[in-house]
């Protein structure tokens, strides 16, 4: 995942750069080949990031989901050295597309995104614990999947106050 961020003083002039954060208020991180397509930041500001990744040449695709301390260096109690890396062992088939990261109130990461499934793709929700560890006691050992119909693609999560889980996204974008 290439993820970069930056944090922006809030209470300084508008628009300046946070120069505590990361390198002069910037902060870049590669750990493999991906992107980074969502962010959360928990209550004691440490930042989760989220998003796919794929080593081709290994046909090896996946989610990783990293944390960083609230300074912008990498939290190496998180996971592996500070990542989680789902691949089709976990999530059951080929990871296409990561969506979205939610925090619930317990701390829990709740991350969402599609699988490739034959000609179709499914919803995958799921859920880690604190440490980024799956949480066993969701779902199928951490990992929910939804076959809605004909190309579901995810767009965005909420979670309502009653502890539901809602999922956005549209239909019919059906494989080739």
């Amino acid at each position: 995942m290439t993820c970069i961020g930056f944090s922006l003083v809030l209470n300084a002039q508008s628009g300046t750069l946070d120069q505590s954060f990361g390198d002069s208020g910037k902060m870049y991180y590669d750990s493999t080949k991906g992107d980074c397509s969502s962010v959360v930041v928990q209550q004691d500001g440490k930042i989760i990031t989220g998003g796919q990744y794929g080593e081709y040449d290994l046909l090896k695709y996946g989610y990783i989901i990293a944390r960083f301390n609230s300074d912008g260096s990498i939290d190496a109690g998180f996971g592996h050295n500070g990542q989680v890396l789902l691949t089709s062992v976990e999530l059951g088939n080929i990871a296409s597309h990561f969506n979205v990261l939610k925090l619930q109130p317990d701390g829990k990461i709740l991350g969402c995104g599609y699988l490739n499934a034959s000609e179709n793709t499914d919803i995958c929700v799921f859920r880690l614990n604190t440490n980024g560890t799956l949480d066993s006691s969701f779902s199928d050992n951490g990992v929910a999947i939804f076959d809605i119909g004909i190309g579901d693609v995810p767009g965005d999560m909420a979670l309502q106050n009653d502890g539901k889980i809602v999922v956005t996204g549209k239909k019919g974008c059906k494989r080739k």
